[in-house]
């Protein structure tokens, strides 16, 4: 399975997006270009178990490609769609080629730092970045998304392994 996103090349000073035979996001990191994210199926295979349990209000730490917006938008279980993007470089290159709803709300904010205003059914958790999570970043994100939102997301689910709280 592959969800392949419509985004064009386009390029900011720390993030640019590569259109192909696959879309890729990349990350300006201490003068590196380093992939953050590509509508690959492997990226797809690690949302599955979160896209198939996805029901009433979702939220997603971060935009990325928008990958996962328009299966969501198929789910007729899906209420609202919340999306927490912190750079405002990402909005600018992928926001306005991504589904757009109604359901879909678009915040602009770190995810390590917004407050919800409402509880959610189901959360993807999908924005941690090397090197900012120190040398165990997929397990020091996991433990402080899971401590900051456990009170109002049902059940969080987490790339790379779709593991969940």
């Amino acid at each position: 399975m592959r969800y392949k996103v419509n985004i064009p090349s386009g390029k900011t000073k720390n993030f640019k997006v590569i259109s192909g035979d696959y879309t890729v996001l990349y990350q300006n990191i201490d003068g590196k270009w380093m992939n953050i994210m590509e509508d690959t199926e492997s990226e797809a295979n690690q949302a599955h178990n979160f896209l198939t349990a996805a029901t009433g209000d979702v939220l997603l730490a971060g935009l990325g490609l928008g990958m996962v917006i328009k299966p969501l938008l198929d789910n007729e279980s899906v209420t609202s769609i919340t999306i927490v993007e912190k750079f405002q470089e990402v909005i600018d290159l992928v926001w306005k080629n991504t589904p757009q709803s109604d359901k879909v709300e678009l915040i602009k904010d770190d995810i390590y730092s917004w407050e919800p205003k409402k509880k959610f059914d189901v959360a993807w958790f999908d924005s941690w970045i090397y090197p900012f999570d120190g040398e165990d970043p997929v397990g020091t994100y996991k433990t402080k998304m899971k401590t900051k939102y456990e009170s109002s997301v049902g059940v969080g689910y987490f790339w790379p392994d779709g593991s969940t709280w």
